[in-house]
């Protein structure tokens, strides 16, 4: 009698359980309860915004907000969405994500989200479940005012500037504060072409260099900074980092910055530059941190293929100053000297190791 008593305690439970919880996919329909008891408790995810499985689950939420106001608006979870729409809502904002280890990952992430003038229409809790790729939402939890979700956000990015005093960023494309341009190659004949524009939140570099008919070897392209705005002074600082993602297997993109002009050197070359050796390449939503000591710069490069001629190493002379590196004026991204297909996404361009005493 007792083992029968314990059996139906168990089946109660479990179908208790189920009638509680909701899987919703992106395309808006229910799907069954998963079974994923918990491995261990949730950890607190801090670098979010450049995870991965969070980025995509946080896109998914969205989706999901979407696809259930496309077929039936009274089934939508919170009230503000029945009154504004998902379909309104074109962005979103982490505030503070946590993860459970199980037969998968579920998720824990506190959204704001925001309409295309960036007003906050709504915030709340909700969890993902990632089971190895497949999400779905296995609850949609409490309801937050934006007041208070704009708050905590505040909060987290002054407690991220705070802790994170070794970055000084240069731009970041999700707010963009220079205005970029693109520049072919000038030399007559010259056929390499290209676009910089700023889309989604990233800045898109895309184009084709080829050879330059008469010298038979590959022109350039290039994104730069066209504004006189003042940079951030990265004297204390010991290298530049670009997030950044190459949709093709191009190997000829260079970063560079400044104007200065290396005594003896080439007559087209100005700035300070260094090759993108190892741009990520995946072809999916990965970006790879691309980090570059001011040491691997140079002033003293061939214009005619953006290779260094005499590096910093060799002769300190020619490594990156201390008046450019108080503003360096420009920043300037090319693909040169390699013919190919550039298709280049950047995130965030940053110097790193800063000194916080400046």
């Amino acid at each position: 009698m007792k083992n029968f008593s314990l059996i139906v305690t168990f089946v109660f439970c479990a179908f208790a359980e189920a009638a509680t919880s909701t899987n919703v996919r992106g395309d808006g329909r229910k799907l069954q309860e998963h079974d994923h008891p918990p491995l261990g408790g949730y950890s607190t995810v801090t670098n979010f915004n450049d995870d991965p499985m969070t980025v995509e689950a946080a896109k998914f939420v969205l989706s999901s907000l979407q696809q259930q106001d496309s077929t039936n608006s009274n089934s939508m979870p919170y009230e503000f969405f029945r009154t504004t729409k998902a379909k309104a809502i074109t962005t979103y904002q982490i505030i503070e994500v946590s993860q459970q280890v199980v037969a998968g990952m579920n998720i824990k992430l506190t959204m704001l989200f925001q309409d295309d003038e960036s007003n906050c229409v709504g915030a709340c809790n909700v969890v993902v479940y990632n089971h190895f790729g497949e999400m779905s939402v296995t609850s949609w939890n409490k309801q937050i005012s934006c007041e208070e979700a704009e708050t905590r956000l505040a909060e987290e990015e002054l407690a991220g500037t705070e802790s994170d005093n070794t970055v000084v960023v240069l731009e970041d494309f999700s707010n963009p504060v220079h205005t970029w341009t693109e520049m072919n190659d000038p030399v007559m004949g010259g056929k390499s072409t290209g676009t910089f524009s700023i889309q989604d939140g990233l800045g898109k570099f895309v184009g084709e260099v080829v050879d330059v008919p008469f010298l038979h070897a590959p022109g350039f392209i290039k994104g730069q900074t066209s504004d006189h705005k003042v940079y951030p002074d990265i004297t204390s600082c010991q290298a530049l980092q670009i997030i950044a993602k190459s949709n093709t297997e191009y190997t000829g993109y260079r970063i560079s910055f400044g104007k200065a002009h290396a005594p003896g050197g080439k007559f087209f070359a100005f700035g300070y530059k260094a090759n993108l050796d190892v741009v990520s390449t995946t072809g999916d939503d990965d970006f790879g941190k691309v980090t570059i000591p001011f040491s691997q710069f140079t002033d003293f490069w061939d214009d005619s293929t953006g290779d260094p001629i005499h590096t910093c190493q060799e002769d300190p002379r020619f490594c990156p100053d201390e008046m450019t590196l108080k503003n360096i004026k420009v920043l300037e991204i090319w693909g040169e000297g390699v013919g190919g297909f550039v298709d280049l996404e950047i995130q965030r361009i940053q110097a790193v190791g800063c000194n916080d005493s400046i």
